[in-house]
């Protein structure tokens, strides 16, 4: 069974702190401050979808652009995004 692209991702998906941690990348925290500012980003833009929401919530209270190769971030005013693929 470990041929089961399922039980690949699923290992893969494990391994994913491991892999982070070297790049001193920062793991922002779920906060009230940034669940009220995904659903106000829910409610203005009908495109995002929750997990879109909360990366986008972060970026903005944080100040950052959003790395990102999802065009739909270009329609969201004062975002910034860089595609990782092109910039």
């Amino acid at each position: 069974m470990s041929d089961c692209p399922v039980s690949r991702g699923r290992n893969e998906a494990v391994k994913v702190m491991e892999r982070i941690k070297p790049l001193g990348l920062r793991i922002l925290p779920l906060t009230e401050d940034v669940l009220i500012k995904s659903t106000e980003l829910l409610a203005k833009y009908p495109k995002l979808n929750i997990f879109d929401s909360i990366h986008l919530a972060h970026t903005i209270l944080e100040g950052e652009r959003i790395l990102s190769t999802d065009r739909l971030f270009d329609e969201v005013e004062g975002v910034v995004r860089v595609d990782p693929l092109r910039d």
